[in-house]
This record gives structure tokens, C-alpha cells and sequence, in this order.
């Protein structure tokens, strides 16, 4: 997939929890990494670190996870965060993310927009209804 810019989206369900996880796909994800994370991250290795805001002070506690183009979802560069469930945390960081060219997805679509643009219409917009669907054990 080729795209000229980025995207952001919060991928769990928004609200109070333990964990909330942000993606971010396309084009500035390294710039990203470099002035918020501020640390290499090596391709597909959960990292602990700190995100940092715009003021480079410290955010929150984080793993983040790179997938380097073309082994993501996206097949794009792209950027995993999970931090805090917080949505004041998760604001904080989409709103960074913001601040660099992302361009925040709708909340129906979530995370899938630019995986969902190889599949048919009909494809495409059961996606965001299979994601809460429950599992069989």
C-alpha cells in the first residue's frame, strides 16, 4: 500500500482500562518513533520504554512495537503503543501523533482502514463489526 500520509487510531475499546493500544501506519511513523519515543526500536520486538510529549516530558510508561514495511498489517511502516487505558493518556498521545501529520481515523473504522482498502466494499465494512465478536473455546 502506498500512501503519502500517516494515520492514528486507538484500537481498544475507548474508555477506563488496564491497557489501551494506539496504532499509527504510514509514511512518518520513524519521525514519530524518533521525536516521541526517542529510542531505536528493532522490528517486531516489544519495547519498554517512556513516550514523550511535544515538551519532552515523559507521558507514560509504554510497549511499542514496530513493524517495518512490508511485514505489517498495513503494509506500511507502523507503530504499536500500548500504554495505560487512561483516555486522558490515550488522547494525549493521538493528539501528538496529530502534531506530525496523522490523520486520526473515525472511531467505527478503528484500525483498518488502510488493510481494508484490498477488499470489497462488503468486506470492508464488516470489518469494524467482526472485531468485538466472542471467540469459541
Amino acid at each position: 500500500m502506498n500512501s503519502t500520509n500517516t494515520i492514528a487510531a486507538i484500537s481498544t475499546a475507548y474508555g477506563r482500562s488496564g491497557i489501551g493500544i494506539i496504532r499509527v501506519s504510514g509514511d512518518n511513523v520513524l519521525k514519530i518513533i524518533n521525536v516521541f519515543i526517542q529510542k531505536n526500536l528493532l522490528p517486531r520486538v516489544a519495547t519498554n520504554t517512556l513516550i514523550y510529549d511535544v515538551n519532552n516530558e515523559p507521558i507514560d510508561d509504554v510497549i511499542a512495537i514496530y513493524y517495518k514495511s512490508p511485514s505489517s498489517y498495513t503494509g506500511e511502516d507502523m507503530l504499536e503503543i500500548q500504554c495505560h487505558g487512561n483516555p486522558i493518556i490515550l488522547d494525549n498521545i493521538l493528539s501528538m501523533y496529530f502534531l506530525y501529520s496523522s490523520r486520526v481515523v473515525a472511531p467505527i473504522v478503528r484500525s483498518s482502514p488502510r488493510a481494508s482498502w484490498g477488499l470489497s466494499m462488503l468486506e470492508a465494512s464488516t470489518a469494524p463489526s467482526l472485531a468485538p465478536a466472542p471467540t469459541m473455546v
